[in-house]
C-alpha cells in the first residue's frame, strides 16, 4: 500500500499580516538598530528643536553635494526616542525621524535637490542630545577658552554628561576637557583676562593652585602691574610678600624709584625678570662670606643669627626703562599681521598655491624653528574654511586634522599640511614679544609677496624686509 503524504499548506507559510494592515516598508523601518547607517528620504526628518546654529554657507555646501556627494552621514533619531526623552519639546515634530548633528548637510542636501540622505541611527543618543548639540555649536563659532569651559559647563550639567562624554564628543583628551572646566574657578579679574587673550589659560591654571579666589586675584595683578610670571607671582602671594599696604606704596612711589633688581631691563613680554638680576627671595640668611657679613663685628653677626628678623621679600617693580622701550611699533605690527592674514588665507583659495621650492621653505621654517603646533592648527583651519577648502565639515581643529590624515587624499593632505607650515610662520611673524625678524620671518613674507602679489604698507614692516634683504613691492596709486 503506497505511503501517503499530505501536501504543504502555502498559505500557511505565507507570514501572518499585521494588525492593522502595516505597510511592508513599515516593518523594515523596525529592524534598524543604534549605528545602522540608513538612506532616508529628506522629507522624512525634522529639524532638531535644540539645534540654533547659524545656518551658513549652504549653497556652497549644497554645490559640493552635488558635484561629490555627501561625505559624512548625519545623525538620526527616531521620533519615539527623542520625545520620550524630552516630552516638552516635542511641538512641531510630526515627521519619522529627528536629526542630532547634521542639520547643516540636510539643508543643503535639500538644496542640492536630492532626495534621500545617509545618516546613522542613533536613538541612544536621544537623552543627552541637547548637551551634544550645545558643544558641537559652540566649537564651531571659535570660541574663547573661556567660552569653551562655560559651554562645556553647561552641557555636562543640562545633559549630565561627563567628562569622557564630552571629550568623546569634542574628539579631545579627557585631561584637555578637565583644563578647560578649571577655567571657571577663576575670579572675575583673571577670567576676563583669558577671555580678552591677554592671560593664557595654561599662565591661569598656574594660579589657581592658590585655590582662595583673592589670592589668584592678587598673583594676577601681580603679573599684569609688576610683570612677573605665573609662577614666580604665586610663590609672592604664598610666602606673604603682596600685602595691601605694599601695594598702595606701589601705587604711590616715585616714579624714578628703581629697585636694585631693575638695573637690566625686563623681557618686553610674558613679565620675566632675568635671572642674573632677580632678587631672590627665600627665607634664607645671606651667606656668612658676603662682604657686608665680613664688615660685621663678630658679636653683632652672632646676636642677629640667634634672633633674626623675619624676611622683607622686595617689591619687584618694571623700571623705567622698560616703560621707556615700549614698542612704538605695535598697532602697526598689528595692522601688517592682520593684512598678511588675509593674503595666507587667500593663497589657500588657489590650486597652485605654491611652488614645490616654496612648499619645502615653507615646511623647513615650520619644522626647524620652534613653533605653537596647537595654534597653527587652528588657524590653518580657519583659513582653510575661509577659503572653502576644508574637504570636511569637522568643526575641531584638531579632528579636522586627524580625519584629512585618515582620508588618504594626497592632494587634500597636502594643501592642509602646507596651510598648517604656513600658519606656524604667520604666528611667528606676528609675535611682537620678538622685537625683530630674523631671515626665517622675512622669507615667509616674502613668499607672501611672490605668491598672492602682498604689498606691505607699514614702516615697520618695509624695514624688517630691507634689513633682511627683501625686494619691497611700491604700493599702486589707487584711481580717481
Amino acid at each position: 500500500m503506497p505511503l501517503s503524504v499530505d501536501k504543504p499548506n502555502k498559505s500557511a507559510a505565507k507570514p501572518p499580516k499585521s494588525a492593522g494592515g502595516t505597510p511592508k516598508s513599515e516593518l523594515y523601518k523596525r529592524v534598524h538598530q543604534d549605528g545602522d547607517v540608513i538612506e532616508v528620504p529628506v522629507e522624512d526628518i525634522d529639524a532638531n528643536p535644540f539645534n540654533d546654529r547659524e545656518m551658513i554657507g549652504l549653497e556652497e555646501l549644497a554645490e559640493s553635494i552635488r558635484q561629490d556627494g555627501l561625505l559624512s552621514p548625519v545623525t538620526l533619531l527616531r521620533r519615539t526616542a527623542f520625545a520620550e526623552a524630552h516630552p516638552d519639546a516635542t511641538e512641531g515634530l510630526t515627521k519619522e525621524w529627528v536629526l542630532g548633528p547634521g542639520e547643516h548637510r540636510w539643508r543643503a542636501s535639500m538644496l542640492a535637490e536630492e532626495r534621500t540622505i545617509r545618516g546613522i541611527v542613533r536613538d541612544d543618543l536621544a537623552p543627552k542630545i541637547r548637551g551634544i548639540l550645545l558643544l558641537e555649536n559652540t566649537y564651531r563659532t571659535d570660541p574663547t577658552p573661556l567660552e569653551k569651559a562655560r559651554q562645556l559647563n553647561d552641557a555636562m550639567e543640562k545633559d549630565g554628561l561627563s567628562i569622557r562624554e564630552a571629550a568623546r564628543i569634542l574628539k579631545m583628551g579627557p585631561t584637555s576637557v578637565h583644563k578647560l572646566t578649571e577655567l571657571l574657578k577663576l575670579p572675575s579679574d583673571a577670567a576676563e583676562a583669558v577671555h580678552r587673550g591677554t592671560l593664557l589659560p595654561t599662565h591661569a591654571r598656574k594660579l589657581l593652585k592658590l585655590e582662595d579666589p583673592q589670592s589668584v586675584s592678587r598673583a594676577y595683578q601681580l603679573m599684569e602691574q609688576r610683570g612677573v610670571k605665573a609662577e614666580e607671582a604665586v610663590r609672592l602671594v604664598l610666602a606673604g610678600a603682596v600685602t595691601a599696604n605694599e601695594e598702595a606704596e606701589d601705587e604711590t612711589a616715585p616714579t624714578g624709584e628703581i629697585a636694585p633688581s631693575d638695573s637690566t631691563e625686563l623681557e618686553p613680554a610674558g613679565g620675566v625678570v632675568p635671572a642674573q638680576t632677580r632678587v631672590e627671595t627665600t627665607d634664607e640668611q645671606a651667606s656668612p662670606d658676603t662682604p657686608e657679613n665680613e664688615s660685621q663685628p663678630e658679636g653683632e653677626a652672632d646676636e642677629k643669627t640667634e634672633a633674626p628678623a623675619p624676611p622683607k621679600l622686595p617689591t619687584v617693580r618694571k623700571s623705567s626703562k622698560v616703560t621707556a622701550t615700549a614698542d612704538p611699533y605695535a598697532a602697526q605690527r598689528d595692522a601688517a599681521s592682520a593684512d598678511r592674514d588675509a593674503a595666507c588665507w587667500s593663497l589657500l583659495q588657489r590650486d597652485d598655491y605654491a611652488t614645490s621650492e616654496q612648499v619645502a621653505g615653507t615646511m623647513a621654517r615650520a619644522l626647524l624653528v620652534p613653533f605653537k603646533q596647537e595654534a597653527a592648527r587652528a588657524k590653518a583651519h580657519v583659513w582653510l574654511r575661509k577659503a572653502n577648502k576644508l574637504g570636511f565639515d569637522v568643526s575641531n581643529a584638531d579632528a579636522y586634522h586627524q580625519a584629512v590624515l585618515s582620508s588618504r587624499d594626497p592632494e587634500l593632505i597636502a594643501r592642509v599640511t602646507f596651510a598648517t607650515a604656513l600658519a606656524a610662520s604667520e604666528i611667528r611673524a606676528a609675535d611682537r614679544r620678538r622685537r625683530t625678524w630674523d631671515q626665517h620671518d622675512a622669507a615667509h613674507v616674502q613668499l607672501l609677496i611672490e605668491s598672492t602679489g602682498y604689498v606691505p604698507e607699514t614702516d615697520w614692516e618695509v624695514r624688517e624686509l630691507t634689513r633682511h634683504n627683501v625686494s619691497v613691492p611700491k604700493k599702486q596709486p589707487t584711481e580717481g
